[in-house]
């Protein structure tokens, strides 16, 4: 067998069904529109120049000998070679952890002020409109998890883990051997402290540790989970982090990726990156999908949580108004200023 089979989540729509019933609907509609064909009438010899040929078809007098001469066909003017762009250089590793800690680093009291009692600084997924941000990111974690199809004693790894929600419920759960891994000091020690809390030592485990580190790790995976962690990688690097997903994922392993999509690539909006992500870049789907078959991943399952993302953000903005005396205790009026433009703005680009 040339190589064996991967499969690759992109955070649900099951194309395939899609594909599968359009095939179907088509091929049905091709016999509702089925009508006999009358038979076709027998051969007969007829003289090509006896036929006649409206002068408007630009025959005249000529014969048909003449009519099926070559026409000679006017080559295109060279098109001028396209200037190549030069691919900006990958952020080194050290550059990678300081872009990292500058946005997650700032300390854990402040993102508990806003954020869940799950720590979860992603989309999250609302079955009901009356659900509450906590609710609604169990449902996101619990979600995800069905469709890694869990079980009793399968290894895990959450590249870019955070504080580690998604691993413990794993554990809880499924009783997985997880591996969560992040370059944030303040993740990694609120994640060691989680695990020893929940008394999940047996399971669970976490490392400071940059995922180009993966390949010569000699770690290997049933599953692989990545959420909201791919937009930090930047565009030079994404081959990079497939390339070190691909080493560690077993045969028949199962990867999902859950992130930001852009309709295009483009290099992301200059102020966040300035102010908010150093460093972030939002991929494209489709350039996503087109990497990861150079990898031979099958691709099962492609979800949109476009709308699901507005009601986060706008939750977390008004946790973050809410507790607005908190925060300023903690930082001054720029950057209050700053992470309310960014909560709000990022709410409105996912409201259509």
């Amino acid at each position: 067998m040339e190589d064996f089979l991967k499969f690759l989540l992109i955070a649900g729509v099951i194309l395939v069904g899609i594909f599968k019933e359009v095939s179907k609907n088509n091929k049905s509609k091709k016999a509702q529109n089925k009508r006999p064909v009358p038979p076709a009438p027998s051969p007969v010899e007829v003289d090509p120049d006896a036929i006649p040929i409206p002068e408007f078809w630009g025959r005249g007098s000529r014969t048909m000998d003449e009519l099926l001469q070559p026409i000679p066909i006017e080559q295109p003017a060279p098109k001028p070679t396209p200037t190549s762009k030069k691919m900006p250089t990958p952020a080194p590793k050290k550059k990678q952890k300081e872009e990292v800690s500058s946005h997650y680093d700032i300390g854990n009291d402040f993102y508990k002020i806003w954020l869940d009692d799950t720590l979860s600084y992603s989309c999250a997924y609302f079955k009901n409109n009356d659900d509450s941000l906590y609710d609604a990111q169990m449902n996101k974690i619990h979600y995800i998890l069905r469709k890694l199809n869990l079980s009793e004693g399968l290894s895990l790894l959450d590249i870019g883990c955070g504080w580690g929600g998604l691993l413990i419920e794993a554990a809880k759960i499924y009783k997985i051997r997880g591996l969560g891994i992040t370059l944030s000091e303040e993740q990694y020690k609120a994640f060691k402290e989680r695990i020893e809390k929940e008394s999940l030592q047996e399971y669970l485990d976490v490392k400071l540790m940059d995922y180009r580190e993966l390949e010569n790790s000699k770690l290997s995976f049933d599953r692989i989970v990545s959420v909201g962690m791919i937009e930090h990688v930047g565009r030079p690097n994404y081959d990079l982090f497939f390339k070190n997903v691909n080493v560690v994922l077993k045969e028949s392993g199962l990867f999902l990726l859950h992130y930001i999509s852009g309709l295009k690539e483009s290099e992301g909006d200059a102020w966040i990156k300035k102010y908010i992500f150093p460093g972030g870049v939002i991929p494209s789907l489709r350039e996503i999908i087109s990497i990861s078959s150079e990898y031979k991943y099958h691709i099962l399952d492609v979800e949109s949580l476009r709308l699901h993302y507005k009601k986060t953000l706008l939750m977390w903005a008004k946790n973050f108004d809410n507790n607005i005396d908190k925060i300023k205790a903690m930082f001054d009026d720029k950057f209050i200023r700053m992470w309310r433009m960014y909560l709000y703005s990022c709410a409105a680009s996912f409201n259509n």
